[in-house]
């Protein structure tokens, strides 16, 4: 660190707070993150982060990018070994291998691809069939509703990458789904 400013160590930001929900109720959503990306170009369209501001990994912003790109590319491998249908990846913490003790976490991102926009939520939650019918789901309020919200610039950046309305159906979904978790398969 420079001048004597800690550096956080990205890989337990928000841990504590979503692992002793999912811990709680297996069936809750226990969301960290949702992006929605253009799909050709990767750029970010909506962002919202679901950690207190202070949680949020430094430069993060300036990351949200590459993360579209990275799921392009996750993709584009997948149509060249498969059929090009990709529905989630793990993140676990760093190990020096040999067995994991019960305190490793694991963060997921369920994705999904769909007329031109791909939607990325992180989260711990348990029961990630939940998580996708959610990302399905909120994917196509997008496409339905709330498109037409996101105006890009002349260079080809979104201008207003978090509209209220989208928030707000985001919440909307979130309440009816930890209202009626009953009607989602179990792991």
């Amino acid at each position: 660190s420079e001048m004597g400013t800690p550096v956080v160590d990205d890989r337990s930001i928000g841990r504590f707070s979503f692992e002793a929900e999912a811990a709680q109720d297996p069936d809750r959503l226990c969301l960290l993150r949702i992006n929605l990306y253009d799909s050709t170009s990767g750029k970010c369209m909506y962002e919202r982060w679901f950690l207190e501001e202070d949680q949020v990994p430094s430069g993060a912003a300036s990351r949200r990018d590459q993360v579209g790109s990275f799921v392009n590319v996750l993709y584009q491998f997948a149509r060249e070994i498969d059929s090009g249908f990709i529905s989630r990846v793990m993140y676990e913490d760093a190990h020096e291998g040999g067995e994991r003790d019960e305190s490793y976490s694991i963060t997921e991102m369920v994705t999904e691809m769909r007329e031109g926009v791909t939607i990325t939520v992180f989260h711990g939650s348990r029961n990630h069939r939940l998580v996708q019918r959610f990302a399905h789901e909120l994917l196509g309020s997008f496409l339905e509703h709330h498109r037409d919200l996101i105006t890009w610039s002349p260079d080809g950046d979104p201008k207003n990458s978090r509209p209220p309305a989208i928030d707000q159906a985001i919440d909307v979904l979130r309440a009816d789904f930890d209202r009626n978790t009953s009607l989602v398969p179990a792991e």
